[in-house]
């Protein structure tokens, strides 16, 4: 019975790990392609699993690479609250930058 319950505990771990992995693969696939839109929904879900820098900055990239910027200024916002790290007040800085050069223009 123990050694039933650890096969399937041991199943269920590594399902939840590979589908991880795969959202990984995607997003990064889509990411490097430049088919921003296909991999946002991919690093959303990565990002509200785990808040890695890296995705959550690639997922801000691909949010305004497709013109979503309130959606960028959010996650930035929610990153910015629940971390001590400052590298997402410099993002948010330089998203308000270049969104307002291109107004202007």
């Amino acid at each position: 019975m123990k050694v039933s319950l650890l096969i399937l505990f041991s199943c269920i771990i590594f399902l939840c790990v590979g589908q991880t992995s795969t959202d990984q693969q995607l997003a990064n696939l889509y990411y490097s392609k430049g088919e921003f839109e296909k991999a946002i929904p991919y690093y959303e879900k990565i990002v509200n699993k785990q808040s890695v820098k890296f995705d959550v900055l690639r997922y801000v990239d691909c949010l305004e690479k497709t013109q979503q910027l309130k959606e960028a200024e959010k996650v930035l916002k929610k990153a910015i609250s629940n971390s001590t790290d400052f590298d997402y007040s410099i993002v948010l800085g330089d998203l308000y930058d270049r969104t307002e050069r291109s107004n202007q223009t």
